[in-house]
């Protein structure tokens, strides 16, 4: 997301529910940078507010009767004498049927606990389902409070169940080829629509040293003695067996891939 969000949507519960759904959803995606801002009527037996108001903080509240809160544009059929005129061509709304308040959250807003919530953490992370299950296995006193449609947004469950995009072992891109060129005896790179791709061409080696993998890391401060900062791997694709070298410096790469070409060569 990283953006800031308004949101005034339509007074329904099953507008305003799918909208706070949406914002707290899409919030556990990047949460350092994203920000919304919603008014609302403040209906406390609302499905929605049971949900998810303990996810944001209340930053404002307009008692019932308010008046010059909301505006509409102005129309040509509205009368003069009768007419609230707001800025910019607009017209105050009368007094407010019912509380609103207006609610944030951003990545420093502390999320409160339901008592849903409080027993899907006690109950070691369960999912609505189960929790559900479980109330009405064991009898207790939350099993009115559960239904169908509530919702749980859990960081640590988020945390623990996302995963890593996977890699394809057989990536779109070609080997490069070599050929002499005319120009100079310097050499020219060949690309060829039917040339292996690289986890094709790494699933028929059998020759140790005729395809090796290579990387450095970096290493913490205080993670390895003998002020040793990187170590550079080497991996034999056909083997599978790994070298490694401990590095002081980066510029000590070109001799440690020396000293293993040496050791590779028969």
């Amino acid at each position: 997301m990283r953006q800031a969000f308004y949101g005034n949507p339509k007074y329904a519960n099953d507008d305003i529910y799918r909208a706070l759904d949406k914002a707290v959803s899409e919030f556990q995606k990047a949460p350092e940078t994203t920000k919304f801002m919603f008014v609302l009527p403040k209906w406390e037996t609302a499905n929605w507010y049971k949900n998810f108001i303990h996810y944001f903080e209340i930053v404002e509240e307009f008692p019932k009767g308010t008046p010059r809160v909301f505006t509409i544009p102005h129309r040509s059929h509205f009368v003069k004498g009768q007419t609230d005129y707001a800025p910019d061509n607009r017209v105050y709304l009368g007094p407010l049927k019912w509380p609103v308040i207006a609610i944030f959250k951003n990545m420093h807003t502390s999320t409160g606990v339901s008592n849903l919530m409080r027993l899907h953490m006690r109950l070691g992370h369960f999912n609505v389902q189960k929790l559900k299950l479980a109330c009405e296995l064991y009898k207790t006193n939350y099993k009115d409070q559960i239904k169908a449609t509530d919702k749980l947004y859990c960081c640590p469950c988020s945390i623990t169940k996302a995963r890593r995009n996977a890699l394809s072992r057989n990536p779109h891109r070609t080997i490069k080829s070599t050929a002499d060129s005319k120009q100079g005896g310097d050499t020219s790179v060949i690309m060829s629509k039917n040339s292996p791709t690289e986890g094709k061409l790494a699933s028929t080696i059998t020759n140790f040293g005729y395809l090796v993998f290579t990387d450095i890391l970096y290493l913490n401060e205080n993670s390895f003695k003998d002020d040793y900062k990187y170590v550079l791997s080497f991996i034999d694709c056909a083997s599978r067996h790994s070298t490694l070298y401990y590095l002081k410096k980066r510029s000590d790469i070109y001799n440690k891939l020396k000293s293993y070409i040496v050791w590779v060569k028969p």
